[in-house]
């Protein structure tokens, strides 16, 4: 049943989906919101478009379940997908950039905590994790902000790779480090991995960016 919902998730990523063009669609946000991390954009447009014409006895939801941790606080999960109103998947999400921990080579702690040992209801498993990795051109960026914003702020081009960075390790040295992660993962009994075909877009304000889509999921 997990991998049909994913199946579905990615269907609505890489085509028109019910009418509606995820791409176009982040072409809007990605003009308007380029100074952001943009993980609740895109989670947001997943439910609306999955929603969207959808069979009655399904439904999308975003920060669902919501439930206390260890009696303490209130919590909930990024995405999740009913069906005849009981939760039947459920997804955590992250938002990164090349260059989030230690270039990725730190990131299963990342999926230890927010997928392998996440529980919902203290009982049950999350069934699967969604990375969005945001690249684009530094020395552009940098100068985007430069002239749209005053400072201080705390700018996202510093989270984007430099020139010295890529001359010292190559410009995909950090997917390398990535693709190891979630790779030693997928080939564990009980977990697949995948990821999709990259989406590249040029904003209003010729800035290029690309958007990569990594799966984890149990099977």
């Amino acid at each position: 049943m997990v991998k049909q919902y994913i199946d579905k998730i990615e269907d609505i990523i890489q085509n028109e989906k019910n009418g509606i063009n995820f791409k176009s669609r982040l072409q809007i946000v990605l003009d308007n919101f380029f100074n952001l991390k943009l993980e609740i954009h895109i989670r947001n447009l997943l439910v609306e478009i999955f929603n969207k014409n959808l069979e009655s006895k399904y439904r999308a939801m975003a920060e669902y379940p919501r439930y206390t941790f260890k009696n303490k606080k209130r919590v909930s999960v990024d995405f999740s997908i009913l069906k005849d109103g009981k939760t039947d998947f459920t997804m955590e999400m992250k938002y990164n950039f090349p260059t989030d921990d230690s270039f990725f080579s730190n990131y299963s702690k990342v999926i230890d905590s927010n997928f392998i040992n996440r529980k919902w209801n203290e009982e049950k498993n999350v069934d699967a994790f969604l990375l969005i990795v945001g690249k684009t051109d530094k020395r552009f960026l940098t100068n985007i902000e430069r002239d749209c914003f005053e400072p201080p702020l705390n700018r996202i081009s510093q989270y984007q790779l430099s020139e010295r960075q890529i001359s010292k390790n190559g410009e995909n040295f950090w997917e390398i480090n990535l693709e190891k992660v979630f790779k030693h993962y997928g080939d564990t009994d009980g977990y697949s991995y995948k990821k999709l075909k990259n989406i590249h877009l040029t904003s209003r304000d010729k800035l290029n960016f690309e958007f990569q889509f990594y799966f984890l999921f149990r099977d």
